[in-house]
């Protein structure tokens, strides 16, 4: 039996394990890549796999990466260029069809994400952050000393971040300029429109839209938001008790009963989303989903 047999079925006996899906990276033309992460309730044994797919289909997976470790976070500037997050310091990069990883920060790293094959950018705690070039990684200057979650922008100079005790910053140069916010509940999720408009969310049913440095608080349940994100016309807001919400005028209604709204990106075509450990995608009418199994052999995806 191999190390990676014998482990998967530790990790299966285990009766609180989970096998879920981390992030989902869409490079258009109906083609993504997936993130899922399956391992021990406590994490003492995990395995990370990254799939790309086609169609959304099981029948067109291929299993890219494979770490006996934990990933958390997944991003892309191009299609033949991926990042993705170890828990802890370390990055690895797909390029030319391998895999190479590189120790960048001093502390816990949150979460990866890309504008484009100039700037990938990483945010973790006590408001460290990091940007890559293309080339080299470099870090930011910290306008506040707490844990950064989220990183969004529509435009370069629109890119925000988000984090613990309110906290919401702008990238301007190479630091951050924070935007003083009348809440103290921790951010967990940031999408900033190409007109400006940020939307942030987080703890307690903090759900807000911010126009012009000024803050507009929407109706919401009091629920952790995790994410929001705007597909087609529509904003859609995540949480960890019902799912999907949909914004309507100040309040939120609604939309997908997901179970868990952990994470939204999204093409010209399709919104992905990562609720309840299962890769999820809508197509503006319909949702479909993959989910991660083990058939004795390897890790491979579902529907």
């Amino acid at each position: 039996m191999s190390k990676f047999t014998d482990d998967i079925e530790t990790i299966l006996r285990d009766p609180r394990y989970h096998a879920q899906c981390m992030q989902i990276v869409p490079f258009g033309r109906d083609h993504c890549a997936l993130l899922f992460e399956l391992g021990t309730q406590d994490h003492d044994i995990a395995y990370s796999v990254v799939f790309e797919v086609s169609s959304f289909a099981p029948g067109t997976q291929s299993q890219t990466l494979k770490l006996n470790d934990w990933l958390a976070s997944l991003a892309s500037p191009s299609l033949t260029n991926l990042f993705a997050l170890e828990v802890g310091r370390v990055v690895w990069r797909y390029r030319n069809g391998s895999w190479t990883s590189t120790k960048v920060a001093k502390n816990l790293m949150q979460r990866v994400w890309s504008y484009g094959d100039s700037l990938t950018l990483m945010v973790g705690d006590k408001g460290q952050s990091w940007a890559f070039d293309g080339n080299a990684w470099s870090a930011l200057k910290p306008d506040r000393p707490h844990r950064l979650r989220d990183v969004h922008g529509a435009r370069r100079d629109l890119i925000h971040c988000v984090g613990q005790v309110g906290t919401l910053q702008r990238l301007a140069g190479d630091g951050w300029r924070a935007i003083d916010l009348p809440i103290e509940n921790d951010l967990w999720g940031v999408f900033v429109t190409p007109d400006g408009v940020v939307r942030a969310c987080g703890n307690d049913g903090t759900c807000i839209r911010v126009v012009n440095e000024e803050m507009i608080e929407l109706e919401a349940p009091k629920s952790r938001f995790f994410c929001v994100h705007q597909f087609q016309g529509e904003v859609y807001w995540g949480d960890s008790e019902f799912g999907i919400y949909r914004e309507q005028g100040d309040q939120l209604v609604q939309f997908h009963p997901a179970g868990t709204g952990w994470d939204m990106r999204s093409d010209a075509e399709y919104l992905y989303l990562v609720g309840n450990g299962i890769a999820w995608r809508f197509d503006g009418k319909k949702w479909n989903s993959l989910q991660l199994d083990y058939d004795g052999t390897d890790l491979r995806l579902i529907q």
